[in-house]
């Protein structure tokens, strides 16, 4: 019978430790020391892993299925065997996690930090794979590979996965690290409008990062495209093209298989000089694929106590409308307006529109666009913030000579001026100001958000 021990205090090995029964580990796992899992073992990890020791599995499994996001850190890497993923709150690596036979996507996706690609990934070692990989069950961040066999990387991002395949390398020692990027290669200064002769556009939604971490860089990859992957209509035109440093280079069509809602497309020419890749995306030989909606920016800024809101494409593709949405809190969206889209275009055009309504403090816009056949893709969120709302209230008015006066917010300059032009009195507005005005006109004067205002009184006989 298997054995299992139940760990509900924090753990801290700082000596030697084995694994060959089964064990559930509550709490925080801190590893300084070394710590084996051999075959025929089970490990359930309900929270998090530190690993500063020696953490290794020649065998066994190891069950990953927190109530909450788990996260694997420390300085050393984490070599486990078979790997389980149960946990719809996903796992976080701010550390190497490395596999040596198995990674099986049941529940919950893997998130790693794209900046920390050198320090924070899920290696696949020599022969090792996965299962359960969808739209659902993959790695947001980075995947590194190690061998000679080939590989598919489950990597995506948000709800989408996008993966890149690559041949089997030369020698066991290779490794290739990727990410995938659901953004404008823009927005990374990856400038799509620059590119070699021959090519008729770059993709404006998407890119790959593709390292030889070690071995030859030279190898023939595959990259997946589908309904996510902007504006393709004829994959036939389609080639893969890399970021040179200055300029988008054609690395060629090796053949596509597929259909524009699901397809590959392989690269198809030796990048015997490349070195590092790069970033790699798709491009068009010609217009038959406008690779994008092309947005070009969204913005939103203060206009006055509004939020005016614009943005601009490049090019569109069976776009029907746009739609802004507003949220407080990141998770809670209420739609703030649409505006039309135009269909099919080329040209530059630009949209604009207003939230009359935004709240105190911050206020978070994103753009939907929407396609003829329903489907729709967001753009990053931009925030806005608006302080209490600056104003002088005065009352009673009409008055029979007693008034008051009664600032919110940060008002300055405050000022009452008779019709006449002559001051009566001038200051600061510190709560409430009581004062007795003869029968006339007033203009009661004050600066409230950088902006001067009036407001008229009338005092009765």
């Amino acid at each position: 019978m298997l054995q299992t021990r139940i760990l509900k205090a924090f753990l801290s090995f700082s000596g030697m430790c084995c694994l060959s029964f089964g064990l559930s580990a509550q709490e925080t796992l801190n590893i300084e020391g070394n710590f084996y899992i051999f075959p025929g073992a089970q490990m359930g990890v309900f929270s998090d892993i530190v690993n500063t020791g020696n953490f290794e599995s020649t065998g066994g499994d190891v069950y990953f299925v927190g109530p909450s996001q788990q996260n694997v850190s420390g300085n050393s890497p984490v070599n486990l065997y078979k790997v389980i993923l149960n946990n719809s709150n996903s796992l976080k690596l701010d550390n190497q996690l490395e596999v040596g036979n198995d990674f099986e996507f049941i529940n919950g996706k893997v998130f790693t930090d794209r900046g920390d690609y050198t320090t924070e990934f899920l290696n696949f070692l020599a022969g090792a794979t996965y299962t359960g990989v969808d739209n659902s069950h993959f790695v947001d961040g980075v995947v590194r590979k190690t061998g000679n066999t080939a590989f598919v990387f489950p990597v995506g991002q948000f709800n989408d996965v996008q993966p890149i395949s690559i041949e089997a390398p030369s020698n066991a020692t290779d490794s290739y690290t990727t990410y995938y990027n659901w953004t404008d290669p823009l927005n990374d200064s990856f400038d799509p409008t620059i590119f070699q002769t021959g090519i008729n556009n770059v993709s404006r939604c998407e890119y790959w990062i593709l390292n030889p971490t070690s071995g030859s860089p030279d190898i023939t990859f595959s990259l997946n495209f589908d309904i996510n992957s902007c504006g393709i209509t004829d994959p036939t035109e389609l080639i893969v093209v890399r970021w040179t440093g200055t300029e988008w280079e054609n690395l060629g069509n090796g053949g596509t298989s597929g259909t524009v809602d699901d397809g590959i497309i392989i690269k198809g020419v030796t990048c015997s000089s490349c070195g590092t890749f790069n970033p790699i995306t798709l491009g068009s030989l010609t217009n038959a694929n406008p690779l994008p909606v092309e947005l070009l920016n969204f913005t939103a800024v203060a206009f006055g106590r509004k939020t005016k809101l614009d943005w601009q494409t490049a090019s569109e593709h069976n776009n029907d409308y746009f739609t802004v949405e507003r949220t407080f809190d990141g998770e809670h969206f209420e739609i703030v307006g649409t505006a039309d889209g135009s269909g099919n275009s080329n040209q530059l055009l630009s949209y604009s529109l207003f939230d009359e309504n935004p709240a105190n403090g911050y206020n978070y816009y994103r753009l939907k666009q929407t396609d003829f056949d329903g489907t729709s893709k967001y753009s990053d969120l931009r925030s806005v913030y608006f302080g209490p709302e600056a104003w002088v209230n005065v009352y009673p008015n009409p008055s029979n000579g007693l008034l008051n006066i009664v600032a919110t917010g940060e008002v300055s300059n405050f000022a009452i001026y008779a019709a006449d032009g002559k001051l009566v009195q001038a200051g600061d507005v510190n709560g409430l100001i009581t004062l007795f005005l003869e029968p006339g006109m007033y203009f009661v004067n004050f600066e409230a958000n950088g902006k001067k205002n009036a407001v008229k009184v009338v005092v009765a006989n």
